[in-house]
C-alpha cells in the first residue's frame, strides 16, 4: 500500500479519503464537510466522477478500502448495494467466495464474521494476512500490513503516542486507542497507558466508571437495546434521540457499546455489529431480535429485526427503522417504505 500519510498512531494510509487525506508521508488530515480529497489535500467539491475514486454517498467519498456490500461502487458513482450473496471487491459487487486466502490476501478474516478486515483497519487487538483468521498481537509487538512485530511501524518509523497525539485516546504498544474504540482491557484518555477496567466498572469514553445508577442506588445499569436520555443509564454509552437539537434517528435513545467484532463483548443478549458510517467501519453492540427480516419483530417501536451479519446466526438484531432519518439513514440512500434498506 502507498503511504501516502500517517495517522496519528503513524500507521501508514493511502491518503485518497476525506477521513484520512494526505500525501508525501504527511500527517493524515480530516476534511471539513462539503470538501474532498483530490490528489492528497481537501478541496470544496461535489462528490462525484472526478474527486472520488470509489462511490459517493451523501456527497461524502467511499473510497474502496473502506467500502462493504452496503456501500459498494467506482470513479463517483453513487454507492450501491449488492445483491444477497454478493461480495464488494475493490469497487465492484462480485458473487460472494467467503472469506479466505483468494478474496482476503491483503488482510484477515474475523472469526464468525466471515469478513476480511484489510491491513488498513487492523490494529494490535486484530491482525493478520493471505486470509488466515485475525488474531491478537502478543505482548510488545504491534501489527503492520498484517504482521505482528515488534514496537516499529511502516518503514521503521518509531511509534510516537502520547498526549501530543493522542490527546483524548490511551496508548497500547505505541498506538493510540481512540475512545470509541475502547473496550474495559483498554481503557483511558490523555495519551496515558490503556488500562484495564476492574470488575464492577465499564470503560466510558476513556474512564472506568462504577456500574451503579447515578444516584448510587442498586438498580442495574440499562442493557444493550435499551431507551435512554443519558449515558450514565446505559452499560455502555446511549445514542440519544437529539443531539444538537437535530433526531439522530433513534428514538427513544438506544443504549449500546463498542466492541470488537466476533467477539462476545455485548454478552449473550447483544450482537457486535459493524456499520458504516460516513464511509468508515464502526462496531458497536446490537440487541438481538426475533423475526429478523419481518419488520419490527420483537424490537422496540421505531426498530426493525435486521439479519444477523453471520449467516449461521439464529437471531437478528435491532437496528433504527431507516425512514427515521439521521444516523439510521442508508448508506446507499435507498431506504424501503418498510424500514430496511435496499
Amino acid at each position: 500500500m502507498a503511504c501516502g500519510c500517517r495517522s496519528g498512531s503513524g500507521q501508514c494510509q493511502v491518503g485518497d479519503s476525506p477521513l484520512a487525506c494526505g500525501a508525501n508521508g504527511a500527517m493524515c488530515v480530516r476534511c471539513r464537510s462539503g470538501e474532498q480529497c483530490v490528489n492528497g489535500g481537501c478541496v470544496v467539491a461535489a462528490c462525484g466522477p472526478g474527486t472520488c475514486s470509489g462511490c459517493c454517498g451523501q456527497n461524502f467519498c467511499v473510497t474502496p478500502a473502506n467500502q462493504s456490500t452496503i456501500s459498494c461502487g467506482l470513479g463517483g458513482s453513487m454507492c450501491m448495494q449488492c445483491p444477497r450473496g454478493q461480495d464488494c471487491v475493490n469497487g465492484t459487487c462480485q458473487q460472494s467466495m467467503g472469506c479466505g486466502p483468494v478474496t482476503c490476501g491483503s488482510g484477515c478474516c474475523i472469526p464468525g464474521a466471515n469478513r476480511c478486515l484489510p491491513y488498513g483497519q487492523q490494529s494490535r487487538f486484530a491482525c493478520g494476512t493471505a486470509g488466515a483468521q485475525c488474531a491478537m498481537c502478543p505482548g510488545g509487538t504491534q501489527c503492520a500490513n498484517g504482521v505482528c512485530g515488534a514496537t516499529t511501524v511502516d518503514a521503521g518509523t518509531p511509534p510516537t503516542c502520547d498526549a501530543t497525539t493522542c490527546p483524548t485516546g490511551c496508548c497500547a504498544f505505541g498506538r493510540c486507542v481512540p475512545p470509541n474504540q475502547q473496550l474495559n482491557f483498554a481503557c483511558g484518555t490523555a495519551g496515558q497507558m490503556c488500562m484495564q477496567c476492574t470488575n464492577g466498572t465499564t470503560c466510558r469514553m476513556g474512564a472506568c466508571v462504577p456500574n451503579t445508577q447515578p444516584d448510587g442506588g442498586i438498580a442495574p445499569l440499562l442493557p444493550t437495546g435499551s431507551a435512554c436520555t443519558a449515558a450514565s443509564a446505559c452499560e455502555g454509552f446511549c445514542l440519544e434521540a437529539t443531539q444538537f437539537g437535530q433526531p439522530t434517528g433513534y428514538p427513544g435513545g438506544y443504549c449500546t457499546n463498542t466492541c470488537m467484532p466476533g467477539s462476545m463483548s455485548c454478552g449473550t443478549s447483544g450482537l457486535c455489529v459493524t456499520d458504516q458510517v460516513f464511509g468508515q467501519p464502526v462496531s458497536q453492540c446490537r440487541a438481538t431480535c426475533t423475526g429478523a427480516g419481518t419488520g419490527q419483530g420483537s424490537c422496540r417501536q421505531g426498530y426493525v429485526c435486521e439479519l444477523a451479519p453471520n449467516p449461521g446466526a439464529l437471531v437478528g438484531y435491532c437496528r433504527p427503522n431507516c425512514n427515521n432519518g439521521g444516523l439510521a439513514m442508508c448508506p446507499s440512500g435507498q431506504c424501503q417504505t418498510n424500514g430496511y434498506c435496499m
